[in-house]
């Protein structure tokens, strides 16, 4: 179908090279595009990779924080406990000691009714003859008298005790 003047051979020619330019045009667009899906791949790739390494650090920094919490609250309850301890002791020691006041002072009260009123307790000096007992105070004579026993010289106020 050739009409003499090569114009077959040149629209075959043409109809070729748009085709190879179509191909290259095609594989060029390929190939970037397929240089693009591996570049995205190997960032989603550095991505999920960073992302693992960052969840596996801050599920190590959680797994020491709670060891951490686990070992300050077993301290503290430790703490708590001995203090506990301590206070139950001192107050049980303090409600002994209480009692046994209280046992002490009834008995002194029980004791100071018993006697009815308070003696005076006379220091063991040297006994005065009677002539004497007029510097001595007339309680003394009549406690002396209450006793009978003498009435010790020089006696100060100070040195008479109540029993």
């Amino acid at each position: 179908m050739s009409n003499g003047n090569g114009v077959t051979t040149v629209l075959s020619q043409t109809v070729e090279d748009a085709k190879e330019t179509a191909t290259n045009v095609g594989e060029t667009i390929a190939h970037v595009a397929e240089d693009a899906v591996a570049s995205v791949k190997k960032t989603a790739k550095r991505a999920r990779k960073a992302a693992t390494t960052q969840v596996a650090k801050v599920k190590k920094a959680v797994t020491k924080v709670e060891k951490t919490v686990a070992k300050k609250a077993d301290k503290a309850a430790k703490s708590v406990g001995k203090t506990l301890a301590t206070a139950k002791q001192k107050l049980e020691a303090a409600k002994k000691n209480a009692k046994a006041e209280a046992t002490a002072i009834k008995k002194q009260v029980a004791k100071k009714k018993a006697a009815g009123s308070i003696q005076l307790q006379l220091p063991p000096f040297s006994l005065v003859p009677r002539w004497h007992s007029r510097r001595v105070p007339a309680i003394w004579v009549k406690a002396a008298a209450e006793r009978e026993c003498r009435i010790p010289a020089r006696v100060l106020p100070d040195q008479v005790r109540p029993a």
